[in-house]
């Protein structure tokens, strides 16, 4: 990465006028989709900064580049807010799941780890057949202590995971995370990591070095739970 010798504080704005558009139109990759308003205008304010920081150069705006991005903003999907994860929630995607089917036991495991772990969803699942290398892998996960020593399940007042790294870690230095029991019969991760680790024996694949084996992001954990929550609220007699 590197700064452009044609940007300066004088003639930045017909480059940034086209590089803006050319991301709009999907030009520079082969699906030949577009960014969103709000991509492009990320991209726009890093290449300013990289700018400032490393060449000292401060690249103005100009009123066509602001009247570009208000015409893109206009072209551009509606952001479509995310709904926050809560427990009541999690609560009704259990209730319609069979624990004694192996499959539906490390979906449920997957679940609570990732929703008490904050883990995107590369870095527990598949995303389609693309797996990263910083998804969770079974050996860096354990049940824990009060200072963070693995030990036997009984004896666990927390579970320890660690990430070899992330999307927004560039250098892969990994971090590791400690959760305590939460004291719910239901959300708890000791019991999430149990489910998951139950699982993996039933369902035979403990040689799968990956925690949630072969579960991804397509057909698992968010979009089959939602499928059988519109199941079970479809079939609620109304009053």
């Amino acid at each position: 990465m590197g700064w452009s010798r044609r940007l300066t504080a004088s003639t930045a704005s017909k480059p940034l006028g086209y590089f803006a558009t050319s991301c709009w139109a999907g030009d520079w990759n082969s699906r030949t989709k577009g960014n969103q308003y709000s991509t492009i205008k990320l991209k726009l304010t890093s290449i300013r900064w990289f700018h400032r920081r490393y060449k000292d150069t401060t690249l103005e705006t100009s009123p066509k580049i602001e009247l570009l991005l208000q015409g893109i903003k206009r072209l551009s999907a509606p952001r479509r807010k995310k709904q926050p994860l809560t427990p009541p929630f999690l609560r009704l995607l259990y209730r319609p799941l069979n624990l004694s089917r192996p499959r539906q036991r490390l979906l449920w495991g997957s679940i609570v780890i990732g929703y008490f772990f904050l883990l995107r969803q590369s870095e527990f699942l598949k995303i389609g057949k693309t797996r990263r290398f910083f998804c969770l892998k079974t050996c860096n996960a354990f049940y824990s202590d009060d200072n963070g020593r693995r030990v036997a399940r009984k004896a666990a007042t927390s579970v320890t995971i660690g990430l070899e790294g992330a999307k927004n870690d560039q250098y892969g230095r990994g971090a590791w995370r400690t959760m305590g029991v939460s004291g719910d019969k239901l959300l708890c991760p000791v019991k999430g990591l149990h489910r998951s680790l139950q699982a993996r024996k039933l369902f035979k694949c403990e040689a799968d070095r990956h925690l949630c084996a072969s579960l991804t992001s397509q057909v698992g954990a968010t979009r089959t739970c939602s499928r059988c929550s519109l199941k079970t609220l479809a079939a609620r007699p109304t009053s």
